[in-house]
């Protein structure tokens, strides 16, 4: 940000830390209202607050949503603090084996999520994998660029799923509007027709002789 050009340490990294603490509970308004949601860590409040909202419960939802981000930051940013050494000494020890193992753990981590389609869920993760290739790598290797100077930087997640949420929701609401809807004509039982005749027979009026 430009504004913390001019702070002190400790002011821009406090300020920097609120904008991203306001843009986490940001992103589930969206999320909640519209099903499409604003961060990745929305993606699961789409699940629950945007039935709540179809419901008529979006100020509780929104309510909930934020009482569950200031909750989970006090708690996430104290457990920071205290576990912030020991766990950096870990990381600087990991080399390509533990990465590539962390992957194949959420690769099937994302199976397991899926239910009794297991292998669908494998399926759709090595194909996130594979779009998440796309673009330069550390080396300066082009892969998946198809010639096109765009697409060096890669695919940007957050894009990517925000964009398919959105499709997603109109597809259901294409689904579900009413010019999709099949015609029913209405049709006249022939019980009812000399009903018609007998109201006619007696509001007619008499004629003079």
């Amino acid at each position: 940000m430009p504004f913390t050009l001019y702070m002190d340490f400790l002011s821009a990294i406090l300020f920097l830390t609120a904008i991203f603490t306001g843009g986490g509970f940001g992103g589930s308004v969206p999320a909640i209202l519209m099903n499409v949601p604003g961060t990745t860590a929305a993606i699961a409040t789409c699940f629950d607050g945007y039935p709540m909202a179809r419901q008529g419960k979006h100020n509780e939802a929104l309510g909930l949503a934020l009482a569950a981000s200031t909750v989970g930051t006090v708690v996430g940013y104290a457990l920071l603090f205290v576990i912030l050494e020991p766990i950096s000494r870990l990381v600087l020890k990991l080399g390509a084996p533990e990465l590539f193992l962390i992957a194949m753990a959420g690769l099937f981590l994302i199976a397991a999520l899926a239910g009794k389609y297991f292998w669908r869920g494998v399926l759709a993760g090595a194909l996130g994998l594979m779009i998440g290739t796309v673009g330069m790598s550390s080396s300066g290797i082009m892969r998946g660029t198809m010639g096109s100077m765009w697409m060096l930087d890669g695919i940007s997640t957050t894009a990517a799923i925000i964009g398919l949420f959105a499709r997603l929701g109109d597809l259901r609401a294409t689904a579900l509007s009413p010019s999709s809807w099949p015609r029913v004509t209405p049709s006249i039982s022939s019980s009812a027709r000399p009903a018609r005749r007998c109201c006619r027979s007696r509001t007619t009026l008499p004629t003079r002789s």
